[in-house]
C-alpha cells in the first residue's frame, strides 16, 4: 500500500494477542467502548472554505462539493443511527472509489506531514474524492463520514506478516446501537459480513472456517485479503493499546511469545 494516513506517528504502548475462544474477544465485539479515538472529528455542514486546509483545484473542490452534497443527502434521508444509513454510506463511498479509477494517484504526504492535531479530515476526505485511493485512505475516510454521521467506528487491519503486523489491508467498524455491537465495513469491496442472523464484526468473520454463505450472501465469491493471518487494531487515547486476533493457533503462537503482555 502506498498511502497510509491511519498509521501516521502511532506509537504502541500496549499489545494484547489474542484468540478467538478468549472471553475478551466477546468485549471486542460488543463494547462500545473500544472506539478509535484519533484525531478530531470532521464537520461536513461548515462552508468548505472553514473545513480545509490544504489546497484544491477548482475542478476537485468541485469535485468534493459534489461528493459531499450527495453525502449529506444521505444523512438527511435517515433518522438515527441504523444498519441502514451505514449501508448506504459504505455503498456511496464504493461507488465514488470506483469512479476515481481513471484518476491519477495524489500524494498525501502534505498530510501526513501535518502535526496529527492538526490533521483535518476533510482533507483526507477531499484527497480521496479526487484520487484513486488505496484501502487505507478508503477505509479512514469510511470511519470519517460513519463518524460525522453519529456512529462510533474504529479502523482495522489485517496483516499476512508475522510477527512483526504490517497494514496488509484496511476497512473500518462502527458500533451498531441497534444490534449492540461493532460491525465490519470494507468500502472498497462493498462488503459487510451477513450470517443470515446478523451482521458480523470481524471478529465473528475472520476466524470463520467456512465463509462461502456469507460469501454468496454478499454476492461475491470470495473475500480478495483472505488469506491474511492477523487483525488488529489499536485503541488510541492516553495510552494506545493495540489489539490482534490469530485464529491459527500456530500464528497466535508466534505472536504471543513477542506481544503478549
Amino acid at each position: 500500500m502506498s498511502d497510509g494516513p491511519y498509521l501516521s506517528r502511532t506509537f504502541i504502548l500496549k499489545n494484547f494477542v489474542v484468540a478467538p475462544d478468549d472471553p475478551e474477544v466477546g468485549e471486542l465485539i460488543a463494547n462500545p467502548e473500544f472506539v478509535d479515538h484519533r484525531g478530531r472529528r470532521a464537520d461536513f455542514r461548515k462552508p468548505l472554505a472553514e473545513q480545509l486546509l490544504l489546497p484544491l483545484s477548482d475542478e476537485e473542490t468541485q469535485r468534493y462539493r459534489q461528493f459531499l452534497d450527495g453525502y449529506l443527502a444521505i444523512l438527511d434521508r435517515h433518522d438515527g443511527l441504523d444498519d441502514r444509513l451505514a449501508r448506504e454510506i459504505t455503498d456511496y463511498i464504493y461507488r465514488q472509489w470506483r469512479q476515481n479509477a481513471d484518476l491519477p494517484y495524489k500524494d498525501l504526504s502534505n498530510w501526513n506531514n501535518l502535526p496529527e492535531h492538526a490533521q483535518r479530515f476533510e482533507d483526507l476526505t477531499a484527497y480521496f474524492v479526487n484520487s484513486n485511493s488505496s484501502c487505507g485512505t478508503i477505509g479512514q475516510t469510511t470511519s470519517t463520514l460513519l463518524r460525522f454521521a453519529g456512529f462510533r467506528t474504529r479502523t482495522m487491519l489485517l496483516s499476512g506478516q508475522i510477527p512483526d503486523v504490517n497494514a496488509g489491508h484496511v476497512f473500518a467498524e462502527y458500533y451498531s446501537p441497534g444490534l449492540k455491537k461493532w460491525v465490519m465495513v470494507d468500502a472498497q469491496q462493498d462488503f459487510i459480513p451477513d450470517n443470515g442472523h446478523t451482521l458480523l464484526s470481524a471478529f465473528e468473520f475472520f476466524p470463520l472456517r467456512d465463509r462461502s454463505e456469507i460469501f454468496r450472501r454478499a454476492g461475491i465469491s470470495r473475500y480478495d485479503n483472505d488469506t491474511d493471518v492477523v487483525l488488529h487494531f489499536t485503541q488510541r487515547g492516553p495510552i494506545a493499546e493495540r489489539y490482534m486476533l490469530a485464529w491459527e493457533p500456530e500464528v497466535w503462537e508466534i505472536l504471543a511469545r513477542k506481544w503478549k503482555e
